[in-house]
């Protein structure tokens, strides 16, 4: 009986630090390729097409719950409880 074709793992890659889009631009405007930037960066050559597309450099705060809980959340928890 065939096996059934696996999937390739799915692999994450970290995001790009404010300071490695700002390099990405600066090298593919001294005309460096997408593909040596990102051998440089250690990222992935999408990584650098996009840092370099974009039409801002600084990143936006990445949305998401709060780590912890305020001290306001924890009294409305507790007067829950």
């Amino acid at each position: 009986m065939p096996e059934a074709p696996s999937t390739p793992p799915h692999h994450h890659h970290r995001y790009l630090t404010r300071d490695e889009i700002v390099e990405a631009h600066a090298l593919h405007q001294a005309g460096h390729s997408y593909m040596s930037i990102a051998n440089q960066l250690n990222c992935t050559k999408r990584q650098v097409g996009y840092a370099v597309t974009k039409n801002f450099v600084t990143p936006k705060k990445r949305s998401g719950h709060l780590p912890h809980l305020t001290d306001a959340q924890v009294d409305e928890l507790e007067a829950y409880i």
